[in-house]
């Protein structure tokens, strides 16, 4: 008899303090925009109760110490070789959201033209660079002393590409010089050479698809005098107004036939190129230039506007980092999180995945409640096998 009021009592406590989260989230004014939430959460077996209404805050918003996270500088792509045509690639992109880019050309009298500002969506831009399978063609290498211990390596390329020189007093080189950016025309400087000394090089240039060349060895020698830059001394002052003939925006795709096949060299093609643009751009003249971008600047003060200055947390952070830090310790029990799915799975559309198709908690367990136990999202002798369905 005392143990059934002792449950009614404790039922009724229990039902007070959901109420009162009720109350305090509609002081939140959060079921203003999430009342299905709300009614979901009201309908849940299993309720997540320390998670629930007015910890809000505590689960989606980033604390104090994380306030206005959210970085609204330009960030900023450098091409310091002087072309008519640059391209400039944008990586790690979030596909359905909207970008800023804002371009400077450079002349050779250090004449600025800057671009207005355009804005784009990565998953509405229509024109796209096809994959031509073919590795850029390296030409005309040549390198010019600077001094006794210095050299730039110069060379040109086909089609755009990043470069890589490996160099060194034999053909195990040992140092080496990346540069990033994809050029047509290739400036590479290499110093503190030791001097009269013969160095070995060699060139490796891939495109954005992967596509990739790597050159022949070739010698130099710091003991002997050799090319210096004779196409600095043979410029001629360009008076041609500094002005853009050209701007496009670029997305990357395989040629359709490769997007039928399961191979692993497409899979891995087409990951890499699935979250990257290109800025491609013509000058009147030929020009150094910078290219900066933002995600759109409206798009994070909207977000202020809604959720206060410290903004929501990250997908990762809300749906991995918040279960971790808090309250679920990694244990070596537990599912991995915060990696990637396996390329041969086929993950159901009631398993949600995190963009990257990452494997988060929410992944497994309802977030808020669940009508299972231990918050599960569909029965646990039924979960695995709808992604591992080898087993």
């Amino acid at each position: 008899m005392y143990l059934f009021i002792f449950k009614a009592i404790s039922l009724v406590i229990l039902n007070m303090a959901v109420f009162y989260q009720f109350a305090m989230a509609e002081e939140m004014e959060c079921k203003k925009c999430h009342q299905d939430v709300y009614d979901e959460i009201s309908a849940f077996t299993y309720k997540h109760y320390n998670n629930l209404l007015d910890e809000c805050k505590k689960c989606h918003f980033d604390s104090e110490n994380n306030k206005n996270k959210v970085d609204n500088k330009w960030t900023k792509i450098s091409f310091g070789n002087y072309e008519n045509e640059h391209m400039a690639i944008i990586k790690n992109i979030t596909i359905d959201s909207t970008y800023q880019v804002r371009i400077n050309l450079i002349n050779k009298k250090n004449r600025k033209k800057e671009s207005e500002v355009l804005s784009f969506i990565p998953t509405s831009i229509s024109e796209f660079i096809v994959d031509d399978e073919i590795p850029p063609i390296i030409s005309r290498i040549r390198v010019n002393q600077i001094d006794s211990s210095s050299v730039e390596i110069k060379f040109e390329t086909d089609k755009f590409s990043d470069s890589i020189v490996e160099y060194g007093k034999t053909k195990d080189y040992g140092e080496s010089l990346h540069f990033n950016t994809y050029d047509k025309r290739h400036i590479i400087r290499l110093s503190k050479l030791d001097s009269k000394k013969v160095y070995h090089f060699i060139i490796t240039v891939t495109d954005p698809f992967g596509n990739r060349t790597i050159s022949e060895d070739y010698t130099f020698d710091t003991g002997k005098a050799f090319n210096r830059d004779q196409e600095s001394g043979k410029r001629k002052e360009d008076d041609t107004e500094l002005d853009f003939k050209s701007i496009r925006i670029f997305r990357f795709k395989l040629k359709e036939e490769r997007l039928k096949e399961e191979s692993l060299k497409t899979a891995v093609k087409k990951a890499a190129i699935s979250d990257i643009v290109a800025v491609y751009f013509i000058g009147t003249t030929e020009v150094a230039s910078v290219v900066e971008y933002m995600k759109k600047e409206n798009e994070s003060a909207s977000e202020e506007e809604k959720h206060g200055n410290n903004g929501l947390k990250s997908q990762r952070e809300a749906e991995i980092s918040t279960c971790l830090e808090k309250c679920h310790k990694e244990d070596s029990r537990s599912h991995i999180v915060g990696i990637s799915i396996r390329r041969n799975m086929d993950v159901p559309n009631e398993i949600p995945l995190a963009e990257g198709k990452i494997i988060t908690c929410i992944t497994c367990h309802m977030p808020h409640g669940s009508k299972l136990r231990y918050l599960a999202r569909v029965d646990f002798d039924k979960l695995c096998v709808l992604c591992h369905t080898n087993r």
